[in-house]
């Protein structure tokens, strides 16, 4: 430890006092190392040195150079050679000090300050005598500062996204690194080598059980020797990656080495250049997909005159994504999709048989046809980028550069054929469901005429029969048989109506009719079932005669208002029910409220749906086959209206709606 942190300070001490002839063997000595350069040493001293270094000219102070640890901390900047040191310095030198160091001698070469800068952090500063030179070495002390950078440096350590490795070198005859023994790795490194770090720490490579150990030592041998950073590739056959090997040396001997997957690296790269090309296409406004910005690197960086990229349908043909050929052969299907036409003769079909990359020969009219496939994580071939007619042929580093590009392309691709099946299978689900909805409206409208038929037949005979004088018991059996005659004939008539509306053959027939006689008419109609009820039935009418003389279809409107109060009565038990109209910003409001069971929350957004009932509530008590609503709003609609519902299971339900107001003079 004293060596590391006063090397420097000892050596300028020394080598300054010392003869000439004795000076070579004083730093082979100190550094194992033989130089005989005076600069050679010089910089060897102060580049080496882990605090801050600065060489000044005796004289006027004046900064002539600064070790790279230096540069880092005080942001040392080139324009500041010549300036004075004490410029440079975090802190303020009183003028006693600096004639202090001014007069040091060879007699009196060394002297230590400590001092505390404004924004309150201590320093330790080293001045020495170096021939007719000074060398200033500035050491920060503050605790708390140095604990956080050691934390932080600990933390970056041990969460980095590569492996990690730092070892020291060990050396054979001639000194020739023969090995690296492992001084600490990070979690990462034990995930990605299957090693655990308390096996593997201390031992020598060639003691471990890592991939390709001979090819390690060489890759880490090269830098620590020469002593600068170095990049080369590495293979671990045991996960079968391939990784870009990143080595530095912070000490002569020592090595730092950082792992990264080659092919996470390329697909990085591809992302940014990718995106890069995209970003300039648009602010060119260019009309530009991923697709079309891979598949222009491709063609650039190969010289291919045309190419295309696509994926393989339900259908086996190809579905483009982005083109620029036309020669090949090429159909839009129903869905608006561009297809190009392949045969099992084809390159790409080959290509997507071998999971590999394919050249063919005079494949549609090009000389040289080549066939990527793009591939699933699943090991599926899902794509295809085919370029054609490469100028020199296509070589390995070519071929690679777009199967990089393909592996690149391959989730969003297979996100891209998701969401299209999905919208596809979505579409044909709505055809099926409205071919569903038509033919369920054909066939209600066909079995309602065919009821229809046999039961005027019952009617006419059972109204036929009421002429003639019958006793008690059969007068009564006719008059239940035409009550069931007409309940029939009234389902008969909603299923009729609901398969109209359905299948859009109801039209509007617009004729003047006054309002309040309207209400008057259902009112005189439906008083007789809420008086057999013991509940009553009240009407509010909101115009005079004259201004509820309006345009509007009389048969639907009268439809509309007697299905509803007609629910209202059969729903409620005690209480009544109340019919009215008002105007609301220049629009008819009909209100139609009750004092019934009520509807359940959950049954307001369905109530309008054919053949729906609250099953829950009503138990199969109440008639009806639950289309009366489904025509209400049907007609509401028709009329460009709209209706909703306010209710709670035991409080009611108010039915609300809006339709425009039309007066006969307009």
């Amino acid at each position: 430890m004293f060596f590391q942190k006063n090397i420097l300070s000892l050596a300028c001490l020394n080598y300054s006092t010392m003869d000439i002839e004795n000076k070579d063997n004083f730093f082979t000595d100190l550094t194992g190392i033989t130089c005989k350069s005076e600069n050679h040493i010089l910089n060897y001293l102060i580049d080496t040195h882990e605090d801050s270094v600065l060489l000044c000219e005796k004289n006027n102070f004046a900064v002539k150079c600064a070790n790279q640890t230096a540069k880092q901390f005080f942001r040392y900047q080139q324009t500041i050679i010549g300036d004075s040191v004490f410029k440079v310095l975090p802190f303020d030198v009183e003028d006693s000090k600096i004639e202090e160091i001014k007069n040091l001698s060879v007699e009196n070469p060394y002297l230590e300050y400590d001092f505390t800068s404004e924004n309150k952090d201590t320093y330790h500063l080293r001045v020495s005598l170096f021939k007719n030179e000074l060398l200033f070495v500035v050491k920060r002390t503050t605790l708390k500062l140095e604990n956080i950078g050691e934390r932080g440096f600990k933390l970056l350590f041990d969460n980095m996204s590569s492996a990690f490795m730092y070892a020291k070198a060990i050396m054979g005859n001639k000194r020739r690194i023969i090995d690296f023994q492992i001084l600490d790795i990070n979690p990462i490194f034990e995930s990605v080598f299957e090693v655990k770090k308390s096996s593997i720490i201390g031992k020598n490579i060639s003691q471990t059980r890592l991939p390709n150990k001979d090819t390690l030592i060489k890759i880490l041998a090269r830098p620590a020797r020469i002593g600068t950073s170095n990049d080369s590739n590495y293979y671990n056959n045991l996960t079968q990656t391939t990784y870009q090997v990143c080595t530095s040396i912070p000490y002569r001997g020592y090595c730092v080495a950082v792992f990264n997957d080659l092919k996470t690296e390329m697909m990085i790269r591809n992302d940014l250049i990718v995106k890069n090309e995209i970003s300039k296409a648009f602010a060119l406004g260019h009309n530009v997909s991923l697709y079309n910005a891979v598949l222009e690197l491709v063609l650039k960086n190969t010289g291919s005159p045309s190419g295309y990229i696509g994926y393989f349908s339900r259908k086996g043909d190809i579905v483009c994504l982005a083109r620029q050929d036309e020669t090949l052969p090429t159909v839009t299907d129903e869905h608006g999709f561009e297809r190009v036409m392949v045969s099992p003769d084809y390159t790409s079909f080959k290509a997507q048989c071998s999971l590999e990359q394919e050249i063919g020969l005079n494949i549609l009219g090009h000389e040289v046809f080549l066939a990527t496939p793009i591939i699933s994580e699943e090991n599926n071939v899902i794509g295809i980028i085919g370029t054609s007619d490469c100028p020199t042929g296509y070589s390995e580093k070519e071929m690679n550069y777009i199967k990089s590009l393909a592996t690149y392309i391959s989730p969003f691709m297979l996100s891209e054929i998701k969401e299209r099946n999905y919208k596809r299978d979505l579409k044909e689900a709505k055809e099926k469901a409205e071919e569903s909805e038509r033919l369920k409206s054909l066939f209600l409208g066909n079995i309602s005429h065919e009821i229809r038929t046999p039961l005027n037949s019952i009617m006419g005979f059972s109204k036929l029969l009421s002429h003639y004088d019958f006793d008690e018991k059969n007068a009564k059996f006719m008059e239940m048989i035409n009550l069931g005659c007409n309940q029939l004939l009234s389902v008969v008539n909603d299923i009729k109506d609901v398969a109209k509306l359905q299948t859009k053959q109801t039209k509007l027939n617009p004729m003047p009719l006054n309002l309040n006689h309207l209400i008057d008419k259902v009112y005189s109609e439906l008083i007789g079932e809420a008086t057999i009820k013991n509940i009553y039935l009240r009407v509010e009418k909101g115009l005079d005669d004259k201004a509820a003389n309006i345009i509007g279809d009389k048969p639907k409107l009268e439809r509309i208002l007697r299905s509803i109060v007609s629910n209202g009565i059969k729903f409620t038990e005690t209480g009544g029910v109340k019919l009215g109209y008002s105007m609301s910003d220049g629009n008819l409001l009909f209100t139609i409220a009750d004092t019934g069971i009520g509807i359940r929350e959950e049954m307001h957004s369905i109530i309008f749906t054919s053949f729906m009932q609250d099953e829950n509530v009503l138990e199969r008590k109440y008639s009806g086959v639950g289309v009366g609503l489904t025509i209400s709003k049907g007609f509401v609609d028709l009329m460009g209206g709209e209706i909703w519902l306010k209710s709670k299971p035991g409080l009611g339900t108010t039915f609300f709606i809006r339709l425009k107001y039309q007066p006969v003079n307009s």
